[in-house]
């Protein structure tokens, strides 16, 4: 008879075994195609991941494994357990220290967005800022962050609101009316007056527009014309082409102004002689127009004869077109 062949066990090492482990484990790959892979049974693959679950392949370096006496699966359990507690400290500290840098963010962001208010050194002022944002912070925190206290900040909460507090709402009212009644161009002063002439007696005027944000502009006092250079250059500088004046008669200028009044705006015009510096004609009116122009020429081209006139400056008005001036 013949002699049968001994079968032949290959080996694998430790590092093998952890290393087809580690890509049995992975959920986007089948253990039959990793074993197909390897050359090895799948049934072996399986083996070898039930003894890495039960800690048994780190200690064999071949494939038969030793098994683990009850001393040793009770060590592998209370080492399992001692890491286990390990992660959880661990988490537990890493969960503080995420805390820790929100509250720290939070508060450098609280003290930044209230540092206009901390500038004033005023309670008041930072128990406003306390109501304004508690909505989305704690008041215990904000308290303690600002250096004041709760108890404080719930009694000015439920304190009622005092009469100077009133009368100031009510003025506040009042200069933001006048101050748009007046185009935006009148400061502390000139409320301060306007105040007193309405019957409202104060010094705090400055504060009141401070805090509303009201202050003195030009801006849209003067409406930008931008044809008005072009008009007044279009004829060129007479003046200097009719040399100075020899006799009275002979040059004219006119201009106009505006004077304030109880009932509004009065406007004057006058035409001055160059030569002897006398007014020729003047008038007043209400409304800045054409007329108020025409009106001194009228009057004064009564007593004398407008063609002995050689050179006349006109108002410079926009409101005067060129018609008004040949007309005169």
């Amino acid at each position: 008879m013949g002699q049968t062949k001994k079968r032949h066990y290959d080996r694998y090492t430790l590092d093998y075994k952890l290393q087809a482990v580690i890509l049995a484990n992975n959920p986007k790959v089948r253990a039959t195609d990793i074993a197909h892979s390897l050359g090895i049974h799948v049934v072996m693959l399986y083996r070898w991941q039930m003894e890495y679950r039960n800690g048994e392949l780190a200690a064999n370096k071949y494939m038969k494994p030793k098994k683990l006496t009850p001393k040793r699966r009770i060590a592998h359990a209370d080492s399992l357990t001692a890491k286990n507690e390990e992660l959880k400290t661990a988490k537990k500290r890493i969960k503080e220290l995420e805390r820790s840098l929100a509250h720290r963010t939070e508060e450098l962001y609280l003290l930044k967005k209230a540092e206009r208010f901390f500038a004033q050194k005023n309670k008041k002022v930072i128990f406003a800022f306390i109501e304004k944002n508690r909505d989305k912070h704690k008041v215990r925190r904000l308290c303690a962050l600002y250096d004041v206290s709760p108890s404080g900040f719930y009694a000015w909460l439920n304190r009622p609101v005092s009469a100077h507090k009133c009368y100031d709402e009510k003025l506040k009212s009042v200069i933001k009316d006048l101050h748009q009644g007046f185009r935006r161009s009148y400061g502390a002063a000139r409320l301060h007056r306007e105040c007193i002439n309405k019957g409202y007696h104060c010094r705090r005027i400055n504060r009141l527009m401070r805090e509303m944000g009201i202050k003195a502009s030009s801006t849209g006092l003067y409406a930008w014309r931008p044809g008005a250079h072009r008009f007044y250059s279009s004829t060129g500088n007479q003046l200097k082409e009719a040399g100075a004046p020899s006799q009275t008669g002979t040059h004219w200028a006119g201009d106009f102004t505006y004077i304030k009044t109880k009932k509004g705006w009065l406007y004057h015009a006058i035409i001055l002689d160059i030569y002897s510096r006398k007014v020729v004609g003047w008038s007043f009116s209400r409304q800045r127009n054409a007329e108020l122009t025409k009106m001194p020429c009228a009057w004064h081209c009564r007593e004398i004869n407008l063609n002995g006139v050689a050179c006349f400056i006109p108002i410079r008005a926009l409101s005067m077109p060129r018609m008004s001036i040949a007309t005169c």
